[in-house]
């Protein structure tokens, strides 16, 4: 009992400090504010229809919580490869235009702010495991690895296993419950409006989250300029509440970005004088 009070405390406290995220968080103001957080022991499934960066969303969290948090990632993806995957997050990070790339040439201070995030990309603690052979046996014996102090992300549900979707779900909420994980699948749909919210909750998700396939633009008050965002909704949430945000997104360098401050700024990275694209 004294060990169970004092978890408690601990848990107390660190909700306080951190308020209003109480769980690990991503760096992304908005995603943290809607979700407070991830959660051990949690699993999370993101929805999405094909082609509405869902992808480019798990590549962002997991770049922000292993570069700059330190935490360790265990991030399979069944569906690309470990360049890919590596190229990306480098062009997101950055802000470099990576759907020009390669017919449109890299500035020289291009170049070097990606050579530079490169280099802290490779001292971090995130590792890419990309095989359409990966199955629940091997995320359960990596994710042991990573016990009470990373995060487990599955890109994405279908390709793990198309037969029994439910199983596969139960499964996975095994592995985040054993090794006090949050875990984090995408689940690829057709149409958004037929979500089975009842089956994805009877199956062990925590949350289910919506990344709607509309890319928006607006003016915001902070700033003159056109921003383009993507709509966020948690439609189900076990720990917490439901609602919607906005994330701030470059469609050209595939970069979930902050509305008020840009959490990647070259002195982060530590990129020297050049400016972000």
């Amino acid at each position: 009992m004294e060990k169970v009070v004092g978890n408690f405390f601990k848990n107390l406290h660190d909700t306080n400090k951190n308020f209003p995220v109480s769980g690990i968080p991503s760096l992304i103001k908005n995603f943290d504010i809607l979700t407070r957080g991830l959660l051990k022991n949690n699993l999370y499934i993101l929805c999405g229809e094909k082609s509405c960066y869902k992808t480019s969303l798990m590549l962002s969290l997991s770049f922000n919580m292993s570069v700059f948090l330190k935490y360790s990632i265990k991030y399979f993806s069944l569906d690309s490869s470990q360049e890919n995957l590596v190229m990306r997050s480098l062009f997101q990070c950055t802000n470099c235009d990576i759907i020009n790339f390669p017919f449109s040439k890299l500035s020289l201070g291009e170049t070097r702010r990606l050579w530079k995030a490169g280099e802290k990309l490779k001292k971090s603690p995130i590792e890419f495991f990309c095989s359409t052979d990966i199955n629940l046996k091997t995320v359960g014996n990596k994710c042991s690895e990573i016990a009470d102090k990373g995060i487990c992300i599955v890109d994405y549900l279908q390709l793990l296993n198309q037969n029994n979707i439910g199983e596969t779900l139960l499964n996975l909420k095994i592995i985040a419950e054993k090794h006090k994980i949050p875990v984090l699948v995408v689940n690829e749909i057709d149409d958004e409006r037929n979500i089975d919210k009842t089956f994805l909750l009877k199956n062990g998700c925590d949350v289910i989250m919506l990344l709607k396939n509309d890319l928006m633009a607006d003016i915001f008050d902070d700033s003159d300029d056109m921003r383009s965002y993507l709509t966020l909704e948690i439609f189900k949430n076990r720990n917490g509440n439901c609602g919607s945000c906005k994330l701030f997104f470059n469609p050209a360098s595939l970069k979930f970005f902050n509305s008020d401050e840009e959490m990647f700024e070259d002195e982060v990275l530590d990129l020297g004088n050049e400016k972000t694209c």
